[in-house]
C-alpha cells in the first residue's frame, strides 16, 4: 500500500482538499481517503508531492483509427473542408502505418494519464491495440449514409464491426455519426439496437453553423459539399429548425446520450435536448473545435445550464495533442471564470459517468480504481493551470 499526498486532492465529491492523502492499493484500488489536522508531510512513509492529485482523465470522444493522419489536414478550414481531405487521406494510407500510429497513439494517451476512452470506430484496425492496453475502452461504432435505399446494408456492417470487436471482450455499440449524414431510416436502426441493447447513442453535434443551415433552409457549406461530391439531397427535407431540434426525436428518449462538439448550440437547442432526453451528456473538444472551426462552443452557457460536461481530444487528424490537460488549458484560457475544481469533474468524474463507469473511474472513493495523476507546475494562489502545467501518472 502506498500513501500519496500533496498540496490539494480534488476527489470530485466536494471541495478540493487540504492536508490530506490517499492510501492507494498495490493494484490501483483507493482504500481510504484520510483528512487530516495536521501537515499532511508529516505522515509516517508518505509520498508527497508539489502540486495537486486528480483522478485519471476520462477522454470521452476519441478517433484512435485516425492517428497516422496527424499534421496532414490544414487548419482553420472549415468542417467540410476537413471531411473531404479525411476521405482522400483514408484512400491513400496502408494499413501498417495506421496500425503503427494506434499503438503510437495508445501510449501518448496512457503517459497523459487518460484511463478511459470513448473511441469512435469505422473498422476493426484498433482491436488488437485495445485488447493489450492499460486504457478500457468503450467503441461507438459509427455510421453514416444519407441514401435510405442504403441504410440496412450500411447497418449490418456496422453489426459486423461490432459482434467483432465483443468476440475480443471488448465494449462496443452502434452509434450515428451526425445528424446531417445519417438518414432516417439509419436512425431508426441505430434507435431501436440502442433499446435492446440499453446502449449510449454518441454523435457529433452542431459541430459547424452550416449544420444548423442545412436543416434550417437546405443552403450553406454542408450542403454545397454533399452536391460537390455527388451526394444526392434530394430525398433530405429541411425541418426549418436547428439540427438537434430536428434529429434529438429520432434518438432514444431513455437511453443515454453523448453530444459531442455542441459548437453551434443555442439556449433554445439546450431546452430542446433537456426536455426530450433526461440522460444527456455534451463533450467538449475544444482544440479539435480551433483546428477545425477556428471557433469554440459557448461554453459558458453550457457551463450555466448545469450541464453534465465531458471532455474529448478528437483525433489527431484535428487536434495536436491527445491529451485532456491541454484541453483544460484551453478552455481556462478562453473562459477564465470557469471554476479549476469544475473542469477537473468534466475530465473525469462526467466522462465515467457517461461512459457507464462510474463505480471503477471518476473520483477518489474507497474501493475504486480512478488512477492517480499528479498535475505539477501548478498556480495555486490563483488555484488554476499555468501554461507549463503537466500531468504525471502516479498509479494507474
Amino acid at each position: 500500500m502506498r500513501r500519496i499526498g500533496a498540496n490539494y486532492i480534488i476527489t470530485n465529491t466536494g471541495e478540493a482538499l487540504r492536508n490530506a492523502y490517499l492510501e492507494v492499493e498495490d493494484n490501483g484500488t483507493i482504500s481510504r481517503v484520510v483528512r487530516n489536522n495536521i501537515e499532511a508531510k508529516e505522515v509516517a512513509n508518505l509520498e508527497f508531492y508539489n502540486g495537486v492529485i486528480v483522478p485519471g482523465f476520462v477522454n470521452t470522444h476519441a478517433h484512435l483509427e485516425l492517428s497516422y493522419m496527424k499534421g496532414a489536414i490544414e487548419t482553420k478550414k472549415g468542417l467540410p473542408y476537413f471531411i473531404s481531405s479525411l476521405q482522400k487521406i483514408r484512400f491513400e494510407s496502408e494499413n501498417k502505418v495506421i496500425l503503427k500510429a494506434i499503438e503510437q497513439a495508445n501510449i501518448e494517451m496512457q503517459n497523459e494519464g487518460i484511463v478511459l476512452v470513448g473511441d469512435i470506430s469505422n473498422a476493426t484496425d484498433s482491436i488488437e491495440c485495445k485488447k493489450k492496453s492499460p486504457i478500457v475502452y468503450k467503441t461507438f461504432v459509427e455510421v453514416f449514409s444519407l441514401d435510405q435505399y442504403k441504410a440496412h446494408e450500411i447497418f449490418d456492417k456496422a453489426r459486423l464491426i461490432q459482434n467483432n470487436f465483443k468476440r475480443n471482450k471488448l465494449e462496443a455499440s452502434v452509434t450515428p455519426h451526425a445528424p446531417y449524414s445519417v438518414s432516417g431510416k439509419l436512425f431508426e436502426l441505430i434507435t431501436e439496437l440502442s433499446y435492446q441493447e440499453n446502449a449510449t447513442i454518441s454523435i457529433h453535434n452542431q459541430e459547424t453553423e452550416s449544420e444548423n443551415q442545412m436543416f434550417i433552409d437546405k443552403t450553406g457549406s454542408l450542403v454545397e459539399f454533399f452536391r460537390s461530391v455527388g451526394i444526392n439531397l434530394d430525398s433530405f427535407y429541411p425541418s426549418g429548425y436547428n439540427s438537434t431540434p430536428s434529429t434529438i426525436v429520432q434518438l432514444p428518449k431513455c437511453s443515454k446520450l453523448n453530444l459531442v462538439h455542441n459548437t453551434f448550440s443555442s439556449q433554445e437547442d439546450i431546452d430542446k435536448v433537456l426536455a426530450y432526453n433526461s440522460h444527456s451528456y455534451w463533450t467538449l473538444c475544444p482544440n479539435a473545435n480551433l483546428y477545425i472551426e477556428n471557433r469554440l462552443p459557448d461554453i459558458d452557457l453550457l457551463h450555466k445550464n448545469r450541464l453534465r460536461l465531458c471532455l474529448g481530444t478528437d483525433s489527431l487528424a484535428s487536434n495536436h495533442r491527445l491529451s485532456i490537460l491541454e484541453e483544460i488549458k484551453t478552455i481556462q484560457k478562453y473562459f477564465p471564470q470557469i471554476p479549476f475544481i469544475d473542469l477537473i469533474k468534466w475530465s473525469s468524474y462526467n466522462g465515467a459517468e457517461a461512459l457507464d463507469k462510474l463505480t471503477i473511474f471518476g473520483s477518489f472513493e474507497e474501493g475504486k480504481k480512478p488512477g492517480v495523476l499528479l498535475i505539477e507546475n501548478f498556480d495555486f494562489e490563483s488555484f488554476k493551470l499555468k501554461d507549463i502545467s503537466k500531468v504525471k501518472v502516479l498509479k494507474v
